[in-house]
């Protein structure tokens, strides 16, 4: 390879290096592993030295205990600093225990140094159980070193055993948010929206005050973060306010349930016949309609038929109509002849229009041939 191609694959590279920003100092120009910037030991920045930090003129907080009124309530919170800064992790930090025996840390070192090449500065940081805390050079190498797990070292019945580092699992627990009612609060105590934060702290940490209520009712309302829930006491809490003292009555409110409710669908008897539950569906779909309106009184009724071909066609259909199946519904008989409501005389099935003679002589009349 040319002497000109290599420069310029070794200033892209640089060029990429200065774009990215290191996770030690936070600048740009340079990597987390050539870092040499000198950090705050209060606040890791480099903008001071550590004995000129602003953190140390500043007033410290004080731990705040809520739910005094019993020891299965009670918690302690310390305030989050708003000025707090912390390094992310690489993805490159490793464990590196050592098995059948002992090994110091410049042993580890060198054997390190044989097994990872390069001019990478290993810094390793001993922890409670006996391994060591490294960040390798690159995410690429820490998991290559992870899948071989085991390394045997020469000459020697040990083996170094690598692992990727992960923070001790803490035991936590979570506050619980419950809406609850306190009676025995005087009007004025319930007038005053910032000594309720004060009563709602003897079961927990008050979160909202529902004034609107308070003031409207004889006890006040309010949101609070509780540790445990069943122990909220139901007996009287005594407390004082204003130099007169009054006895409290915690209440839960009960949650409501918005479940949907179920539909309960009745299943169908395979005994019955199809037929029959389709004659039930019917008289429940017919059941609330109204009645057929009866024919008009002025009902004109057409001529016979002159056409010999069309009687018989029409005779034909009457008795093919007639043959089909009668279907109850309620108290009507529906089938081909339709039934007027009032009397039992059938109505002749409907014909085209074609077949009116009434109507023929209509339509002559406003279209003469």
């Amino acid at each position: 390879m040319e002497t000109s191609s290599v420069e310029s694959l070794s200033v892209r590279a640089q060029k990429k290096i200065d774009k990215r920003q290191c996770l030690r100092c936070g600048e740009n120009g340079h990597l987390a592993e050539t870092c040499s910037a000198v950090l705050c030991l209060y606040c890791e920045k480099t903008s001071h030295e550590s004995k000129n930090c602003p953190l140390l003129d500043m007033p410290k907080p004080v731990a705040v205990t809520y739910g005094v009124s019993r020891n299965e309530l009670m918690f302690h919170e310390v305030p989050v600093s708003s000025d707090v800064t912390f390094r992310h992790d690489s993805g490159k930090v490793g464990r590196i225990s050592v098995t059948g025996g002992v090994l110091s840390a410049q042993e580890i070192v060198k054997e390190l140094e044989w097994i990872i090449p390069g001019n990478h500065q290993w810094d390793l940081v001993p922890t409670d159980d006996g391994a060591f805390k490294v960040t390798f050079p690159s995410k690429a190498d820490l998991v290559r070193m992870t899948k071989i797990i085991n390394v045997p070292v020469p000459d020697t019945t040990m083996f170094l055993l690598f692992e990727e580092w992960s923070a001790a699992d803490l035991d936590k627990f979570y506050l619980t948010s419950v809406w609850v009612r306190v009676h025995g609060c005087c009007y004025k105590e319930r007038c005053d929206y910032l000594s309720l934060f004060g009563v709602g702290s003897l079961i927990g940490k008050t979160k909202e005050v529902d004034m609107a209520y308070t003031r409207a009712h004889s006890e006040a309302r309010m949101l609070v973060e509780v540790s445990r829930v069943q122990f909220i006491p139901t007996t009287t809490i005594d407390h004082t306010y204003d130099g007169q003292g009054y006895g409290l009555i915690f209440k839960v409110e009960e949650q409501k349930n918005k479940d949907k409710v179920d539909v309960v669908m009745q299943e169908a008897n395979d005994d019955e016949d199809p037929k029959e539950l389709g004659e039930k569906e019917k008289k429940l779909t017919k059941k609330d309609d109204p009645p057929h309106p009866p024919p008009s009184t002025g009902q004109v009724k057409t001529p016979a038929l002159s056409n010999p071909a069309k009687e018989a066609t029409g005779s034909k259909n009457q008795t093919l109509a007639n043959s089909l199946p009668t279907i109850k519904v309620g108290s009507i008989i529906c089938c081909s002849d339709v039934k007027c409501w009032s009397e039992s005389k059938a109505i002749p099935p409907r014909r085209l229009w074609g077949d009116c003679e009434s109507m023929m002589i209509v339509y002559r009349h406003l279209y003469p041939v």
